[in-house]
């Protein structure tokens, strides 16, 4: 393949049609790198969020299924409690997650509405369904932990009970 040295941007338009450049060029799509960085990093950042609550969320579930109950109805009241928060603590992350991933979504669907090329368009659609894939993932993972959470809950409540 051929290398070609160019001298100014008239020559680059030889080779390329100024429908294809960006702004930078004097041509006419607009392409800005740093909101690309930004929303690219949002995504990642965002990915990344989704597979640490993921995590946590594991390790909850782990921790609750592993503890053993004691004998004393106090002990039993302490882990209804301690648990109930640290549930709480992990809804409120949860939401957070998912305010932020609605947030993103909505910040794409401003962009993809000022896209005017197809192509660019497509790129976004693309970003916009990886976010909805995330959260989606995220309204299941939380929903599961609700129900593991209530559960286990419920056997909570119900030994304590016994020991009364």
């Amino acid at each position: 393949m051929p290398v070609v040295m160019l001298r100014s941007v008239g020559d680059l338009l030889r080779y390329i049609d100024e429908n294809h450049l960006a702004s930078d060029f004097t041509a006419k799509v607009e392409y800005c790198q740093s909101d690309w960085v930004l929303l690219r990093s949002s995504i990642e950042t965002f990915a990344v969020t989704v597979k640490e609550i993921a995590q946590l969320l594991q390790g909850f579930g782990s921790e609750l299924s592993e503890t053993e109950l004691p004998d004393e109805a106090n002990a039993i009241e302490f882990l209804l409690h301690s648990h109930s928060h640290r549930y709480r603590q992990m809804k409120d992350d949860i939401r957070g997650v998912l305010k932020e991933g609605r947030l993103l979504l909505s910040n794409l669907e401003t962009v993809k509405a000022a896209k005017r090329e197809a192509e660019e368009e497509r790129e976004i659609q693309a970003d916009m369904e990886t976010v909805q894939r995330l959260l989606a993932q995220l309204r299941d993972m939380e929903e599961a932990f609700d129900g593991f959470f209530e559960k286990h809950h419920l056997k909570l409540q119900q030994y304590l009970q016994l020991l009364h």
